[in-house]
């Protein structure tokens, strides 16, 4: 059994856990991984639409159209998937709404504060 162990802030999806030993002079190794049940944490996720000034929402008036939004994600683990197509994120907007294009955000938003975002920041 361990103790005090932190989990990250964020979860992480089911996993199997691997350890090592060693004789007490480094060598001799042995390797396992964790049989049964996979340990997990629930992932957290959060998103919000960027409002501030030059972070799109270039249009914001009743019957204003060809707005330009821009959507912050911040996934608690990574998604991935053995084979092309079987992890996905899907946005779902509000009745009336259409989406005309999906394209990475650009470097030079504000929110970023000169950093780049991490990851691709690509779509699909």
């Amino acid at each position: 059994a361990f103790s005090g162990l932190r989990l990250p802030s964020g979860g992480f999806f089911a996993t199997a856990l691997g350890a090592e030993l060693r004789a007490t002079e480094g060598n001799q190794p042995s390797y396992t991984v964790s049989t049964g049940a996979l340990l997990f944490a629930i992932p957290t996720a959060t998103g919000s639409v960027l409002s501030g000034t030059g972070d799109g929402e270039d249009r914001p008036f009743r019957g204003d159209t060809g707005n330009t939004i821009y959507v912050r994600m911040v996934l608690g683990a990574s998604i991935w998937a053995a084979q092309d197509g079987h992890a996905r994120i899907e946005i779902r907007l509000p009745a009336g709404y259409r989406c005309t294009s999906a394209n990475p955000a650009k470097p030079g938003l504000n929110i970023f504060q000169g950093r780049l975002p991490e990851g691709r920041g690509l779509e699909k």
